[in-house]
């Protein structure tokens, strides 16, 4: 896009332009854009005339257009005073080419916009200008969001539509008030703008369009509403205002084509519901009615989209396979989305199919408009900018990710980690043996509140999740930019071991969120200078170690940090640090007070009897587990930054050093603790968390990273990965909640599925044993933990207080050796389960237990299909020398 010289005399058409007043050079331009403002604007240019700060060194340009009022009489009164112009547009009214036509024909120095209604006080123009001509910014906006300012006398929908509007445009840029119609800078920089079809706001083309980017600064003022006149706010500026943000972000947002798209999707609604019906009344399944209906209306709605709803309006340089492909990627994430509207309305709410199908296609339609035209069909006259396109599309994963959670949140079974901390809550305490106890008070809250179910207990993930997006933003943004803040929020909210800490109620869920919180402040405390962030900070490092005690590593990595970096360690010497470490210690206290009463337990079975237990080296893995936890890519990405990449994508030593810091301590722990004993793979997970704005860089490099070939490799294949990561989630959690058409359930070793389906059958076994013995049977789990809690949430009658772990037969069963009442009738029956024959066929088990019977067999099914394997058997008691307790151990 060329721009035209801004010392050019450039001529409009006489028919469209008139322009009035004297020929004296000012400094400043005032631009002031009217239509029918009379009894507004000649008060306006009075009061700027009357300023003794402005009247030697400004002029006045009034651009009308086409007022039928008093206006352009009230400026002719005062163009006498050889300061006032007028500029008379008698095209189609716009206020955006007002103002750039005026600034083509302005002779100062600087340009000053404002309206004419005195909404914009005079007095705050001179405060306006300062920044500019002191060399401090290039742009100065007026602000009625920043400290300071204020706006008077508008009505609360005035000032919801005005935040609104802010919030729409707050992906182009970091001006807290982009809305603002008061603002200062270079003429120059106002006139290079190309003038457009139509526009809303000038301010924001200017921020969005002029390069380079102006650097900003806010000047708060109080808005005051006018007085005499009408606003010009109505339907059609703000239809204009959203299709000019489209327009930014790459698409071509059009009546025509809306109403285009619109009739290709009702024909698609059609074509949906109908072959949905005609599956379903030839009793095809939920998943497969659902998929199959899908699949043929996407076909009909590409092929008459691409030949007729966009054919004049997308880029022709894009080959039709590829714009399928992306059709195609966007149609399969809208599916997994629609899916998830199904399972929450049919299983979750009990609305029948036939009406939960018709929100599941509107929510599918609307994410197939915006998919369409932002990335599937894209102008072929949009603004080339990859910095916006990259923050809308990290925007746009975040908000599907966001989607996919909450729609599924209740209806994905729970995972033996989620019912074993629904158990805590069960037997309330300060701390439990193998965690601390966040995890089960956050679990109790939703369960109290929605029940015992699954979205009771994943409840707290409905503010852990987006949370932890929010502070990778704000880590990522203070450390690089606001694009690679959005760059990295995407990545937490999308690649799959993040991903996963925001939809499953583990300890990583509250861990993740305090850990990023952690590092956000501690990066403004040690990188930014503000002492008060150590507070955060401490609340951050307390809260998280509160849920699992890998955050604690983050302690060391900031000692890691003050060894490297000699300015970090003058804060040793200040009181906020060490405010912050008693705050982390005053909300850790509940685990050492429970540790206090319980011999140190819960940090011996996470160190000493860890290692006594199992004393095989892993160390050796944590590449490997690097890339299998975080996903290929990711993975891979976060070991190749520890070579030479690191100094071209971070060029400050301090913020470099920093992320190191916080990412080699915790996993140099990990290491260490692995050169004794085995380590999860899902331990190294939030580690890498310190190389966040690290990893977002390599997604969309800065302009100033340059591009090695490995990093152009990188940024590529990054491009596809991200989506599909997030179609595969939402096709994973697609199939647990209402299954893939042709798809079998599959009993896997992790048994994560059928866990309600298999409790009914052991409930059954459990009443033929009392019906025939008179007594109620020991139930015991043949694993740790996971086993017995998912019999003890999936419950049928209540009773639960008979289950139990492996720590019946003398085996670790974790905190259900602390549950289980060591004075129990060993005369009472046993019955043992499992999903998986390994450990309950064992021979030992009959020297173990009384009477035990031999090993029992049978298929658990859900909707006609196999889900799971009940393994069981059934003894006539248990030895009391062999039971598993807190100073027990059996020989």
């Amino acid at each position: 896009m060329s721009s035209p010289d801004p010392h050019s005399s450039r001529r409009l058409p006489d028919d469209q332009v008139q322009v009035e007043g004297p020929v004296e050079v000012p400094t400043v331009s005032i631009l002031v854009p009217t239509r029918n403002e009379g009894g507004n604007i000649g008060a306006l240019i009075d009061s700027l005339l009357a300023q003794p700060r402005l009247v030697d060194r400004i002029e006045i340009i009034v651009a009308d257009d086409g007022s039928t009022d008093s206006t352009i009489a009230e400026v002719r009164a005062r163009a006498e005073s050889g300061r006032v112009r007028l500029l008379q547009r008698t095209g189609t009214p716009d206020l955006t080419a007002s103002v750039l036509e005026a600034a083509r024909i302005a002779r100062g120095r600087y340009c000053v916009v404002m309206d004419a209604d005195g909404s914009h006080p005079v007095e705050a123009v001179a405060r306006l200008l300062e920044p500019l001509e002191s060399g401090r910014a290039d742009v100065a906006v007026g602000s009625r969001h920043v400290p300071g300012g204020a706006i008077d006398d508008w009505p609360r929908w005035r000032r919801l539509v005005s935040r609104a509007a802010a919030f729409l445009a707050w992906p182009f840029t970091r001006v807290r008030d982009p809305m603002s119609g008061f603002f200062a800078t270079k003429r120059e920089r106002l006139a290079s703008l190309e003038p457009l079809e139509a526009g809303y706001k000038v301010l924001l083309e200017v921020l969005v369009r002029t390069r380079p980017d102006p650097s900003v600064v806010e000047v708060p003022f109080r808005f005051n509403d006018r007085d005499t006149g009408a606003s010009k706010m109505n339907a059609r500026v703000q239809w204009l205002f959203v299709r000019r943000l489209a327009a930014l972000g790459g698409a071509r947002m059009t009546l025509g084509n809306l109403s285009r798209f619109s009739l290709v999707g009702l024909s698609g609604v059609g074509v949906d519901l109908a072959v949905f019906w005609l599956l379903r009344s030839l009793e095809a399944s939920l998943a497969t009615a659902h998929f199959g209906a899908f699949f043929v209306a996407t076909v009909s709605n590409f092929v008459l989209n691409y030949r007729w709803s966009f054919a004049r309006e997308f880029d022709p340089d894009r080959s039709a396979l590829r714009r399928y492909s992306a059709f195609l990627v966007v149609a399969l994430l809208s599916l997994t989305l629609r899916g998830g509207v199904l399972a929450m309305l049919t299983d979750g709410l009990g609305v029948v199919p036939w009406i939960a199908i018709l929100p599941a296609v509107g929510l599918t339609a609307v994410i197939n408009y915006l998919g369409s035209i932002f990335y599937v069909f894209p102008a072929r006259d949009a603004e080339n900018n990859p910095e916006t396109r990259w923050r809308m599309a990290a925007l746009a994963l975040i908000g599907c990710s966001l989607m996919l959670r909450w729609l599924y949140l209740g209806q994905a079974e729970l995972i033996f980690d989620e019912m074993y901390y629904w158990t805590y809550t069960l037997h309330p305490a300060l701390s439990y043996l193998d965690h601390p106890p966040l995890t089960a008070w956050l679990v109790w809250l939703g369960s109290s509140a929605f029940g015992d179910n699954a979205f009771g207990v994943r409840a707290a993930t409905l503010l852990l999740g987006p949370a932890s997006i929010v502070f990778a933003y704000l880590f990522t943004r203070d450390l690089y930019d606001k694009t690679r803040g959005l760059l990295g929020a995407m990545l937490v909210a999308v690649v799959p071991a993040w991903l996963a800490t925001g939809f499953l109620m583990t300890t990583d869920a509250a861990a993740t969120t305090a850990w990023l919180a952690a590092l956000y402040f501690l990066q403004r405390a040690l990188i930014h200078d503000r002492p008060g962030a150590w507070i955060g900070a401490g609340v951050a490092i307390g809260a998280g170690a509160l849920a699992k005690y890998t955050v604690a590593f983050l302690g060391p990595a900031v000692l890691v940090f003050m060894l490297l970096h000699r300015p970090a360690r003058r804060h040793l010497a200040t009181w906020q640090p060490w405010v912050g470490a008693l705050v982390a210690l005053a909300l850790f206290s509940p685990v050492l007070v429970w540790n206090f009463q319980n011999d140190w337990a819960s940090f011996a079975f996470q160190s000493t009897r860890r290692i006594a237990e199992d004393a095989s080296a892993s160390a050796h893995w944590l590449p490997i587990h690097t890339v299998v936890a975080l996903g290929p890519l990711a993975g891979i990405v976060a070991l190749y930054l520890l070579g030479p990449a690191r100094r071209r994508l971070c060029r400050d030593d301090a913020s470099r050093r920093f992320m190191l810091s916080m990412a080699l301590a915790p996993v140099a722990i990990i290491f260490a603790f692995g050169l004794f004993t085995e380590t999860k793979v899902h331990w190294i997970v939030p580690a890498w968390l310190g190389l966040l704005p690290m990893i977002a860089a390599t997604v969309h490099p800065p302009a100033w990273a340059g591009a090695s070939r490995a990093s152009r490799i990188i940024e590529r294949l990054w491009r596809p990965l991200l989506p599909l990561s997030l179609v595969a989630f939402g096709f994973g959690l697609h199939y647990i909640s209402i299954g893939l058409p042709g798809v079998q359930w599959q009993p896997n070793r992790l048994g994560y599925m059928g866990w309600p389906e298999l409790a009914r059958e052991v409930h059954a076994i459990e009443m033929q044993i009392e019906s025939e013995t008179g007594r109620r049977p020991i139930v015991a789990g043949m694993a740790k933990w996971g086993i017995p809690a998912a019999l003890a949430f999936h419950d049928v009658d209540g009773r639960r207080d008979n289950i139990t772990a492996r720590n019946l037969v003398g085996m670790s069963g974790s905190q259900w050796e602390r549950w289980f009442d060591p004075n129990t009738d060993p005369t009472r029956p046993v019955l043992l389960v499992s999903h998986e024959s390994k450990l309950i066929d064992e021979d030992w088990l009959e020297l173990a237990l009384i009477g035990l019977g031999p090993l029992r067999t049978t298929t658990v099914y859900r909707d006609g299909m196999p889900i799971q394997t009940l393994h069981y058997r059934i003894g006539d008691g248990f030895l009391p020398e062999m039971l598993r307790y807190p100073g027990h151990m059996p020989p």
